[in-house]
Parts: structure tokens; C-alpha cells; sequence
């Protein structure tokens, strides 16, 4: 339980002064053998309460106590003309856990957003894309398993071709 509810203040905690929205964090309620698995909706209120409820089954809860803990990304919010970029789970996946201990880049990482095609859609400005592909470079030079690096490839395309398209906008 600690998992998602580090997830969930993340992602809140990432988008400030947003309405209630769809997060990129999964539902594990559910049948002992099955979980839900359906988006999680947040609304943080700006001051010390995160309200969120699955957007498929009745599960919902508030979370407090988090304002200024290691969890709380609402410093990293960054404000200004935002690119959209978009990815897959695989790819949220990968750059969660390279973000792990960057809460500066992952601020901008768990604010994605699922849309209806089954992408990932992240709205930031070009100088947080531009970090995130920093980071995507480096694992490109220090990744050797191939499906992996293939993966971190595809990520680095479509990250520099969003930077490059809101540079020439």
C-alpha cells in the first residue's frame, strides 16, 4: 500500500492548481487473484489533501500528512509554455525507476496522463523535456540489454523530435 500511495501523492503533487484528473497510477483493488487495474483519478486541494477514486471500481481515498515530505513534488513544478509528449507504460515504466532518486525529473514523469488511444500524455515545458532527455541519453550510453536499449532509443526519438518541434513553434 505504501507503493501507491507514494505514487498517488506523486502524481497530485506534480500538477498544482489542475481539477480532478486521470493519473498514470494503476487501481490494485480488487478479487483476491485479479486486480482492478483502472486509472486512478487525484485531485489535490493545494494545501494538505489529496482526494482520488478509481475510475472503475468504487475504491477511493484521502490522503494528508505528506505536504514537505520526500514524496511532495509540488517544488518541481515548473510554469511556462508547455510541449506535449506522449509514451507508453513500458516507457513510464523504465523512467519511473530511473527518476527514482530525481524528484526534480520525475515530477515532470508521473504527471502523465492516460489518454483514450492508450498513450501517455505529458504536458511540460521544453527545459523539463529537455532534462528528461538528458537522462534518456545517458541510459542510452549505459544500457546493454538490447530490448532495453531499444526501448530507451524510442524514447529518445520521441522526446528529441518534441523539443525540436516546440523549438521551431
Amino acid at each position: 500500500m505504501s507503493l501507491i500511495t507514494r505514487a498517488l501523492i506523486e502524481a497530485a503533487t506534480s500538477r498544482l492548481g489542475e481539477p480532478r484528473w486521470r493519473s498514470s497510477v494503476r487501481c490494485i483493488a480488487g478479487a483476491e487473484s485479479a486486480e482492478c487495474s483502472a486509472w486512478i483519478e487525484v485531485t489535490y486541494d493545494g494545501v494538505n489533501t489529496i482526494s482520488w477514486s478509481c475510475s472503475k471500481c468504487a475504491e477511493t481515498g484521502t490522503i494528508t500528512g505528506f505536504v514537505g515530505d520526500d514524496n511532495d513534488l509540488s517544488v518541481f513544478v515548473e510554469f511556462g509554455p508547455e510541449v506535449v509528449w506522449t509514451m507508453d507504460e513500458r516507457e513510464l515504466e523504465l523512467l519511473t525507476r530511473a527518476t527514482a532518486s530525481l524528484p526534480e525529473l520525475r515530477g515532470t514523469i508521473v504527471r502523465a496522463e492516460p489518454d483514450d488511444a492508450g498513450r501517455l500524455v505529458v504536458r511540460a515545458t521544453v527545459e523539463e523535456l529537455d532534462d528528461i532527455l538528458k537522462l534518456v541519453e545517458h541510459l542510452r550510453d549505459s544500457t546493454r540489454a538490447r530490448a532495453k536499449a531499444e526501448l530507451v532509443v524510442g524514447l529518445e526519438r520521441s522526446l528529441s523530435a518534441a523539443v525540436r518541434g516546440a523549438s521551431t513553434d
